[in-house]
């Protein structure tokens, strides 16, 4: 029986996650009732594991070595099963981690700029520049060749962290750039770059060597790899080449599950989120609580994706070869709700926000030196705190990428989180969008690079927000204050402090000094009395230093341009959020986009733990509401959380009706001029509400 053939969203899959070592004399998988609990569960796709972490096959290789305690060939007994249930099969195969091959092949290590062996967490990691990469390419088509899979998945395609220096590397970037592989090389920008730049390289052909041998093979064959798609990674050419984004999804990381999920629905292609069985990541033997599991599904499901659960058997011991009950029955009610909801999940996200991501501008901001490497790992944060403050309060948005800009025309607001470095075309695009009446937000040096990351004082970008560059601030912490009552709604009637790291370390993201030019100053910055040190004991109080006097220099800004708006925030809100999730700094941003866009085709009002998601289909609109309020206290969702009531207004002609697709209530609505309004009371957990 064919694997099943429907829509490839909404798959309710399961990743065998089985790594186990050599020095077991036995490793047990009762196939039998672990098939008959997958047909129980209700799986759709397998993602199984043909060659583990340890380097180990659990299948009859000619190329690697089988697991020594593994009896027969898993592959065999397990994949010709699994489609007469009809179930859809990807191999797993795990790239550049192998520790028998590392014993094998010494000369294939990756090696850190120490001149030691790469450890990736508790396994040795492998050079994908050394032969490995035909290791590789050889026992991909072994398995596709003989064994009747739908896909092959790639797992840890990673160069080493902080850069690998094996002689195979220092040969090919000295024949590529005609310099010498040394870890000095990450201490000048330009050369860090080239040295970015090979990484990127390396990571693209080794995954096209193996996507080009496997399409000869099979060109339906679905290619996928982890982190495929993930913004993190800044590897948007290869990203290309998969059939099927994937990224890994943990708890208690929520907000940033549902920022990943927004950025890849605009991807143009099927997207999974991959969660673990287990409480705190792969393999701890320990259950996630069933309304936690059913949270990380519904999220991922109404962002338009397919959930992929990550479990494993135990090997050995008491408990071997098969499934945990409580493992099988919180996944079988998974994917039972998975099922249930599936159905709502359809249609595009409406287009009302939008953040921008730019993978050029990571990659300069990546070629840092090492002195702001702090700065150069959260180089997302601030993207991260715009979404959290967008999730928080309950405004619908989509993240889009550089490939995606000529998509922003269809938006109400485009937000720039600290987008240094705009190319030509992308800051035309903008420009564009503006002029013709766009709403743009746009904070700290969004815009002020050039292509090699030099300060521009008068950029295109300063002159649409109407100011001019001028310096940074003395003082790592700032402060707002003077606000104009166009934004002043719910402040406290003193100055809010602006700060991104621990008193006892200095930041680098320091306030911009910039003079309005044709903007209307909407607040200020405020200076701290001192700059404090407190190695040498000189601070007030235990943590910052109190607000001390106004400056000249604006803190927010608003400037027309052309048709548009655009206001500006001269100091860094995402990364400020990022670190302190001020509620005051949330309520800043947000009423400067009330201010930006006071007309808005969706408002929404509720508490800050609801999640709001709006998407389209035939001209339906579909609201979901997802309420992760329990999750803020223990980081996992262990019940149903309380009723709480969720009040909207919609500016959407023709509006009738508005149905809750769970229960089949039909909401009243009251109407005013173009606006229609609902509340939804007694709301717990998770709604989609109909509008049409």
């Amino acid at each position: 029986m064919a694997a099943e053939k429907n829509s490839w969203s909404f798959r309710r899959r399961l990743l065998f996650d089985f790594h186990m070592p050599d020095f077991l004399e036995e490793l047990k998988v009762d196939v039998p009732e672990y098939l008959a609990d997958l047909k129980e569960i209700n799986a759709q796709s397998l993602t199984l594991m043909t060659k583990s972490s340890f380097g180990n096959c659990y299948y009859q290789s000619r190329i690697g070595q089988k697991a020594k305690g593994l009896k027969g060939d898993l592959l065999k007994k397990m994949i010709p099963r699994l489609r007469q249930q009809g179930m859809e099969v990807i191999a797993y195969y795990n790239a550049s981690l192998s520790d028998i091959e590392s014993q094998k092949h010494p000369e294939w290590r990756a090696i850190n700029s120490q001149g030691q062996k790469v450890r990736f967490e508790y396994y040795d990691q492998l050079c994908l520049n050394s032969p490995l990469k035909e290791f590789v390419v050889q026992q991909a088509r072994e398995i596709v060749e003989n064994y009747e899979v739908d896909g092959f998945w790639l797992d840890l395609t990673y160069m080493a962290a902080g850069g690998c220096f094996c002689p195979w590397c220092q040969k090919l970037f000295q024949e590529r750039y005609g310099l010498k592989l040394t870890p000095e090389i990450k201490k000048d920008p330009a050369s860090n770059r080239l040295f970015q730049e090979f990484r990127r390289s390396s990571r693209f052909d080794f995954i096209k060597a193996v996507h080009t041998a496997l399409k000869e093979i099979k060109p339906s064959l679905l290619l996928g790899w982890n982190h495929a798609g993930d913004f993190y990674f800044n590897e948007i050419e290869i990203d290309r080449l998969a059939d099927y984004s994937s990224v890994e999804f943990h708890p208690p990381l929520y907000a940033e599950g549902s920022i990943r999920a927004r950025y890849l629905r605009k991807l143009g292609k099927p997207f999974e989120l991959m969660i673990p069985e287990t409480l705190s990541g792969w393999g701890d033997w320990t259950l996630l609580p069933e309304p936690t599991m059913k949270l990380m599904a519904t999220l991922c499901l109404m962002h338009g994706g397919s959930i992929n659960i990550g479990h494993v058997v135990p090997p050995c011991g008491e408990f071997a070869g098969r499934l945990a009950p409580a493992v099988k029955q919180t996944i079988k009610k998974t994917f039972r709700w998975v099922k249930k909801i599936a159905p709502f999940c359809t249609g595009e996200s409406v287009p009302i926000n939008a953040i921008f991501y730019s993978a050029e501008n990571s990659r300069l901001v990546n070629a840092l030196p090492e002195a702001e490497s702090d700065f150069s790992r959260n180089s997302l944060n601030t993207l991260f705190g715009l979404g959290k403050i967008l999730l928080a309060s309950q405004l619908h948005f989509d993240v889009l990428g550089q490939e995606q800009i000529s998509q922003i025309h269809r938006y109400e607001v485009l937000l720039l989180p600290d987008i240094r470095y705009l190319s030509p075309g992308v800051e035309k695009e903008i420009i564009t969008y503006v002029e013709k009446g766009g709403k743009l937000l746009a904070t700290y040096l969004s815009g002020f690079w050039d292509q090699q990351g030099q300060l521009r004082s008068d950029s295109p970008a300063a002159r649409l927000f109407g100011v001019r560059f001028e310096n940074f601030s003395p003082y790592s912490i700032n402060y707002l204050y003077h606000f104009d009552k166009k934004i002043a709604a719910g402040l406290p009637d003193m100055p809010i402090l602006v700060n991104q790291t621990p008193p006892d370390k200095r930041s680098d993201r320091r306030s911009v000094l910039v003079r309005p030019t044709t903007a209307q100053v909407l607040a200020y910055l405020v200076e701290p009395v001192i700059e404090s040190d407190h190695e040498h004991y000189f601070h007030i109080y235990h943590r910052y230093s109190p607000p001390g006097k106004t400056t000249r220099y604006p803190a927010i800004t608003f400037n027309r341009f052309g048709r548009g708006k655009v206001v500006y925030l001269s100091f860094p809100a995402g990364a400020a959020y990022s670190y302190s999730h001020s509620p005051w700094l949330k309520r800043v941003l947000l009423n400067c986009l009330r201010h930006l866009n006071p007309y808005s085709r969706l408002q929404v009002q509720a508490p800050s733990t609801v999640e709001v998601n709006l998407t389209e289909k035939d001209n339906i609109w579909f609201l979901h509401l997802l309420d992760t309020s329990l999750t803020r206290i223990s980081n996992y969702q262990e019940e149903t959380g309380g009723a709480v009531t969720v009040s909207c207004t919609l500016r959407k002609p023709g509006v009738t009706r508005v149905t809750s697709l769970l229960t089949g209530e039909k909401l009243p609505l009251q109407r005013r001029k173009n606006k229609v309004s609902f509340s939804y009371r007694e709301f717990s957990g998770y709604q989609v509400l109909k509008i049409e």
